[in-house]
């Protein structure tokens, strides 16, 4: 505490050497200050090797379960997708142009006519979109179907050409005639409206 207490009094009284001890004191602490502040961190080559080790071994056990869960597990709608010709997925069903709508001797098409802001079709819209992913593309009794949508805010000569009065409109439409839908909007009775109209039973 001596020791302390005459430094002191020698620096209080100017002593050049306790200044310069002081000055050099000061910078070296903030020479240390400013390397940790602006240095970076730097990993040993052991370090980086286990690191490399561990993702490594990462890596290989996920491909293994990968390889796993494709040997060991089928998925269940295989089969049914056999059942379509081609993908639901691969197909756009929301009518751009009118062509869309022409029908050959094997096709059949379901159209929904619509307006976006129609109550009516905002409530269909969940229930088509059902039908349209179970049905779209599919061949029954030897026609190829087709489950369109026409935005008729967006298309008005479209729902002029086919005479549409109201929203929604639902249609079977063949190459020679054109069938309007009137029961429940629910899935069940418009899949027995497709599949009545597959077998040429409407009238």
């Amino acid at each position: 505490m001596e020791a302390v207490k005459n430094f002191s009094d020698k620096l209080f009284k100017g002593d050049r050497t306790c200044i310069i001890v002081v000055c050099v004191g000061v910078l070296v602490l903030f020479g240390i200050v400013y390397y940790m502040l602006n240095s970076k961190p730097v990993l040993s080559e052991s370090m980086i090797n286990q690191y490399e080790a561990f993702e490594d071994a990462a890596d290989q056990e996920n491909n293994e379960s990968f390889e796993n869960n494709d040997e060991g597990e089928s998925f269940e709608n295989n089969d049914e997708n056999e059942d379509t010709n081609e993908s639901f997925q691969d197909v756009t069903t929301e009518v751009t142009n009118e062509s869309q709508l022409n029908v050959g001797g094997n096709e059949i098409a379901l159209v929904k006519f619509y307006a976006p802001w129609c109550g009516h079709c905002q409530t269909l819209a969940p229930k088509w979109e059902e039908l349209t992913k179970k049905h779209h593309n599919t061949t029954k009794n030897g026609k190829r179907v087709k489950v369109l949508s026409v935005d008729c805010d967006k298309h008005e000569k479209i729902g002029e050409r086919y005479n549409v009065q109201g929203y929604p409109t639902v249609r079977l439409i063949t190459k020679n005639k054109q069938y309007e839908y009137e029961d429940a909007r629910e899935v069940p009775q418009l899949e027995s409206f497709l599949d009545n109209g597959c077998q040429g039973k409407l009238k």
